[in-house]
């Protein structure tokens, strides 16, 4: 859309929701500039550091991502988005889309799965079915900001989980939380739900790797030492080196590789944006990588040096 409607109407993709979305549904809070947001009480965002909140500083806003995660709305503004997509109207009783385009804006498309809710994929929605009753769920989050918004038309209602706070931890939480009032709206019902483990998990992993790497250094150190003390016999050169140093300095390019691809690749994020969401794990990749890259630098040259004397 951020493409298709300056193309088709001329006007930059911010001032036509503005005019034919924002204004139509009288949401006066919703804005696409940061100074507006700010200006009209934009909450203060917060990143999770070791599961402690601290309150960001700045909020980095690009203007291309507008028309996917950008877009800042206040609950009342959310509230009266809800009620529009339940009647098709907005609070002054005006209809918002025709008959036949409120039927096909929430049309089935095709397979979807979108934070642990499987579905269909419709205009930017998640069709699916809990507890026997159709639901419509789609969310959005940048920097420092999380929403989570649930439609049940069967049962004409509808609810919005707002957040301050944007990191893939939370995203574990506002699922628990959304599931629990969707149970409790279609059957009246709440389930229990245990402390998630996971955060621990990710966390111990690269304290363990870091852990692993300590232990490696101070064994090549010791075997350092004592081929600088007696040198080794040269028959035994070149096997040394194919042990001492090149099997190590594959397992350092694996290690390195793991955590600067694998790991955000698994978390379905790129590892600019990570620092963004989880700083934490992050800031961990980062020292992780640092530590492998210089050790096996430093023990690569020391050990030749050592071995080719």
């Amino acid at each position: 859309l951020g493409g298709i409607i300056p193309q088709v109407t001329g006007r930059a993709y911010a001032e036509h929701i503005k005019s034919n979305v924002l204004e139509r549904l009288h949401m006066d809070h919703s804005h696409s500039s940061l100074p507006e947001a700010k200006s009209d009480g934009l909450a203060q965002g917060h990143q999770l550091w070791f599961r402690r909140p601290n309150a960001r500083s700045t909020y980095p806003f690009v203007n291309s991502f507008l028309p996917s995660m950008t877009l800042m709305l206040s609950s009342e503004d959310m509230a009266r988005f809800l009620m529009a997509t339940l009647t098709n109207r907005s609070i002054a009783n005006e209809p918002v889309l025709s008959d036949e385009a409120a039927v096909t804006f929430y049309q089935p498309l095709e397979k979807a799965y979108l934070d642990e809710f499987t579905g269909e994929y419709a205009f930017g929605s998640l069709i699916t079915k809990l507890h026997g009753r159709k639901v419509i769920f789609c969310q959005g989050g940048y920097n420092s900001f999380r929403a989570y918004v649930f439609i049940m038309p069967e049962a004409h209602v509808g609810f919005v989980i707002m957040m301050n706070m944007n990191t893939g931890y939370s995203d574990q939480g506002l699922t628990t939380i959304s599931r629990n009032v969707l149970s409790y709206l279609a059957e009246g019902t709440l389930t229990p739900t245990p402390a998630d483990p996971e955060y621990y998990i990710w966390l111990a992993l690269p304290l363990c790797v870091l852990l692993i790497e300590a232990i490696r250094i101070i064994i090549a150190i010791i075997t350092m030492k004592r081929w600088k003390r007696v040198a080794p016999a040269q028959t035994k050169k070149a096997r040394r080196l194919m042990l001492s140093l090149l099997l190590p300095l594959l397992f350092d390019l694996v290690v390195i590789f793991a955590f600067l691809y694998l790991l955000p690749h698994s978390l379905g994020i790129p590892l600019s944006t990570m620092m963004f969401v989880q700083p934490d794990l992050t800031i961990f990749v980062y020292v992780i990588c640092t530590v492998f890259t210089a050790f096996a630098l430093i023990r690569t040259v020391w050990g030749t040096r050592l071995l080719l004397r």
